[in-house]
């Protein structure tokens, strides 16, 4: 369909039109009100998205001046602003517009709510098509309610005289002599009785169309589906009665705790790399600081008793378990926020999913039969080690809800398919299954039913956040004492994408050779923890970007700058920048990063094609890095290394 995107941003335009035409609208692009609102008087858009803040006439004047228009179309108006208070939500709607979306919006948000948004177009023109239709002639009508998607059933004196051909299939039945002269109440489950009845009642009595309210119809064979109920009341033969339109809403509804759950995760995300990464730098420091303390103590013997070396070995190495144990919650944590920023690659599944089976082999090889059920399934969107980490982890849950030593009685089945463009996995097991009260829990965050010291709870939830990411679903469908099956739909690749090149650093220095180097962060602990592992070279300490650009006036002072990303007053970006305008030369990154959590930090680590360490730097790395530092007399360039603070 045409759509309108107002956006005076351009990155923030850019960005929501590129997932427009992948989604295969036509977008026009306007970065102000006034020429919009001219483009969309000579032909109307359907679907509009827009900024509040604008220059000129801002988006709610936009929308007021819009909904003005005599006997205009009514397009679909969704506000994609940063005012997130009660009140501008209210504002908005007041304007006129149909959604709300607060900047800033992640890509799995705004496909979602561009799903309501179409949907909402397709109903609209469908309303006003409906009622053009009513208006024209009278005698259509018949021929328009059998027509509808919508059911609709209309009872007198609480039995059913009509429905129409949607209400047959929404629930299993062929002919309509199968429900005229029964119960309207026998359609719907038993606990919605008094619900329906009330409603009928007071449609009669009001002489109004009582409100939109959700009942439970019963199809054929006992499934309950959701519907949306507006009572109607009419005259047929000079009595009382009653018309229901009924929609189902049971996707609607689905999309609905998708999108309430993606939210969740999202935000989740977004404190877990704020936490991860105030986390990670004293993190850095206190196992660098466990290590070298481990390393003097070598110095040690013979100067005190072997009894209290072996004691103070022991504090030693329970000291590094315990914050070991802490780098590694912390990894996972991380694994919110970067399941999010994982570029989509072209992955084989079955080689993803033969390599999980592998890995978990020990655990199910006792307790089930494997089953690969294998169908011939194009290459998907995704990246391949986040992809066989999902498996895994389905699998070994899988394994777990097994007995130990009855594999004869239980299989694991893994299989494939293709339905609508979209690949699915499912691993299914007949274990004990999940009781439904806990079900609706199972990917949320920390949340677990395993022992303490067994499991943290962030198995799934990263599982969710990595499918998620890759525009794709994880569900689940379990009965107690029958079995859990998970399923995850994953994205056909229509365009094989490759991972983003790293550059590779050339081997060429002796690791006797000393190096002058730079240390710039503003963390001191980590400085001179980065000291420490540096022994053996000139290291210089800058406790801020500013006091390192006083060190760095002569382009050849310094063979390698280690500094921290994330500073006050100077960051290590615009360090980085004043460097490359400065000496003129094309200066090397590679990264030590606690978490890059703001836009801009992930932007500018995106665009630099070089290797990132992770934080807590693994000392190994950082003498690797030093080995690969090519010798130059006199150095004509900067290797920077920067620790993310």
């Amino acid at each position: 369909m045409r759509v309108l995107v107002i956006e005076d941003e351009r990155i923030a335009r850019t960005s929501i039109v590129k997932i427009l035409r992948n989604r295969g609208h036509h977008v026009t692009e306007c970065e102000a009100a006034e020429p919009a609102l001219a483009l969309h008087r000579a032909m109307p858009f359907p679907l509009i998205l827009l900024d509040w803040m604008l220059p000129g006439m801002d988006g709610l004047e936009f929308c007021r001046e819009l909904r003005q228009i005599p006997e205009g179309e009514s397009p679909v108006i969704v506000l994609v602003t940063g005012r997130d208070r009660p009140e501008h939500l209210i504002q908005g709607l007041d304007a006129g517009i149909d959604d709300y979306l607060i900047k800033p919006v992640d890509n799995v948000t705004l496909t979602t709510r561009l799903t309501f948004a179409e949907r909402m177009v397709v109903e609209r023109a469908r309303q006003e098509t409906t009622e053009e239709a009513l208006l024209s002639s009278e005698s259509n009508f018949r021929a328009l309610v059998e027509g509808m998607s919508d059911a609709i059933v209309a009872h007198q004196r609480g039995r059913i005289v009509y429905v129409n051909p949607s209400l047959l299939a929404l629930l299993g039945y062929k002919d309509s002599s199968e429900l005229l002269g029964r119960a309207y109440l026998d359609l719907m489950h038993e606990s919605y009785f008094e619900l329906a009845r009330g409603r009928i009642a007071e449609a009669v009595q009001s002489g109004n169309p009582a409100p939109p309210a959700e009942l439970g119809l019963v199809k054929i064979g006992g499934q309950i589906v959701t519907m949306e109920e507006v009572a109607i009341p009419l005259e047929l033969d000079g009595s009382p009665a009653v018309a229901a339109v009924l929609r189902d809403v049971s996707e609607r509804k689905r999309l609905e705790q998708q999108l309430m759950l993606a939210d969740r995760m999202v935000s989740v995300g977004t404190l877990a790399a704020g936490i991860a990464h105030e986390i990670n730098n004293p993190l850095a420091y206190v196992l660098r600081n466990i290590q070298f303390i481990g390393e003097e103590l070598d110095y040690l013997k013979g100067t005190i008793p072997s009894d209290k070396l072996s004691t103070m070995r022991g504090l030693l190495d329970e000291a590094g378990q315990g914050a070991d144990r802490v780098r590694v919650i912390v990894r996972d944590l991380k694994g919110f926020s970067r399941a999010q920023d994982e570029g989509d690659t072209t992955t084989d599944l079955h080689s993803v999913l033969d390599g999980s089976i592998s890995m978990a082999w020990n655990e199910i090889r006792h307790r089930a039969r494997l089953m690969r059920e294998y169908s011939s399934v194009p290459p998907v969107v995704g990246n391949e080690a986040k992809l066989g980490q999902v498996v895994l982890n389905l699998l070994v849950n899988a394994a777990q809800a097994l007995p130990v030593g009855k594999a004869t009685e239980h299989k694991i089945t893994v299989r494939t398919s293709v339905v609508d463009k979209h690949v699915l996995v499912e691993v299914e097991d007949t274990g004990c299954g999940i009781p439904q009260d806990v079900l609706p829990r199972i990917f949320d965050p920390f949340f677990t039913t395993k022992p303490v010291g067994v499991g943290m709870g962030l198995g799934l939830s990263i599982c969710h956040s990595i499918v998620s990411a890759t525009g794709g679903e994880l569900s689940v469908h379990s009965e107690v004492d029958k079995g859990t099956c998970f399923t995850i739909k994953l994205p056909v690749a229509t365009v094989p994408s490759l991972p983003r090149p790293r550059s590779s650093l050339p081997r060429s220095i002796s690791q006797s050779i000393s190096l002058n180097i730079l240390v710039v962060d503003d963390e001191p602990a980590v400085g001179r923890a980065l000291q420490r592992t540096l022994r053996g070279h000139q290291v210089t300490l800058a406790l801020s970007g500013r006091e390192a650009m006083g060190y760095l006036r002569s382009p050849d002072s310094f063979d390698i700058i280690f500094c921290d990303l994330m500073m006050a007053e100077v960051s290590g970006m615009e360090l980085y920048e004043h460097v490359r305008q400065t000496t003129g030369q094309h200066t090397r990154f590679a990264f030590v990063t606690g978490g890059a959590f703001t836009p801009q930090a992930k932007e500018f680590l995106a665009t630099i094609p070089n290797p990132i360490l992770e934080k807590p730097f693994d000392v190994d790395e950082i003498h690797d890095l030093i080995r690969n530092v090519r010798t130059m007399s006199p150095p004509t360039h900067l290797l920077a290394t920067a620790t993310d603070g």
